[in-house]
């Protein structure tokens, strides 16, 4: 608990670096839910500077996020708390009402303060995020989000029953 409070306090102190602050909602299987704050910096990386990425729109950045899952059911270790580290691969897939729709990928990785969510016990602290979504820019200052998320220890610890979610976000950058 005390890793997790000293790296998000360490990533809420470059808050002056973000330019993007954003509200999530969780939904998960057996009706476990959660609740997310991310901060996405000023510095991302333009997907046209990336090979065999030169004629693409959209970027490459690293979220910042901490999360609350819970589980109503009240399970033994029924809820945990995640800092999650994820870059994220945002292409400017259609333009829809004359704003940009953005496919997100990506794969980072995330620390749980228990091993074990829901009763269930996901084999180690450690987890790795995958996140697939779409994102509307509703204007240059607001966007939302739906994403999946799957958490995974990648077969480093046993058991590797995974977790799934649907996220909805909200962002607003200054």
């Amino acid at each position: 608990m005390k890793l997790i409070a000293f790296l998000f306090c360490l990533t809420a102190s470059s808050v002056s670096m973000a330019s993007q602050l954003s509200v999530s909602y969780f939904l998960g299987e057996r009706s476990t839910s959660g609740v997310s704050v991310t901060l996405k910096p000023d510095e991302q990386i333009p997907l046209a500077t990336v090979p065999f990425f030169e004629h693409a729109k959209g970027s490459i950045s690293l979220e910042a996020s901490l999360r609350f899952l819970m589980d109503p059911d009240n399970r033994q270790s029924s809820n945990n708390l995640v800092l999650a580290f994820t870059p994220v691969l945002s292409w400017q897939m259609a333009t829809l009402y004359n704003a940009p729709l953005y496919l997100d990928v990506g794969i980072g990785v995330s620390l749980f303060k228990d091993d074990a969510f829901a009763g269930t016990h996901i084999g180690t602290n450690f987890q790795f995020e995958d996140t697939l979504g779409l994102t509307y820019e509703v204007s240059k200052a607001q966007s939302v989000s739906l994403r999946y998320v799957h958490y995974s220890n990648g077969g480093f610890a046993s058991p590797n029953p995974g977790l799934d979610f649907l996220s909805l976000m909200y962002s607003y950058r200054w």
